[in-house]
């Protein structure tokens, strides 16, 4: 499992484990951050049995001005390209 107390760096689009492998996983501001954030969310899913995925609220300003943010995510759970 991931209790292992290591630390990993991998592709969030391709990630290292088996599915299920975890009972959840916390996504605390990545996804504005990915290449494609629908593609590291569906990996995501795969891997644990639940994701919370923390997003910029659409009214924070640093969520259109920050340089590394590319992508918001609606209400609806579908990104829209910022930059890049």
């Amino acid at each position: 499992g991931g209790s292992s107390g290591k630390i990993y760096c991998c592709d969030i689009h391709r990630l290292p484990y088996a599915d299920k492998q975890f009972g959840a996983v916390i996504a605390s501001h990545v996804l504005e951050h990915v290449e494609n954030p629908e593609k590291a969310l569906a990996e995501l899913q795969r891997v644990a049995d639940e994701v919370y995925a923390i997003t910029p609220k659409w009214w924070a300003p640093h969520t259109w001005t920050h340089p590394g943010h590319i992508w918001y995510r609606r209400a609806n759970g579908r990104f829209v390209r910022i930059r890049g």
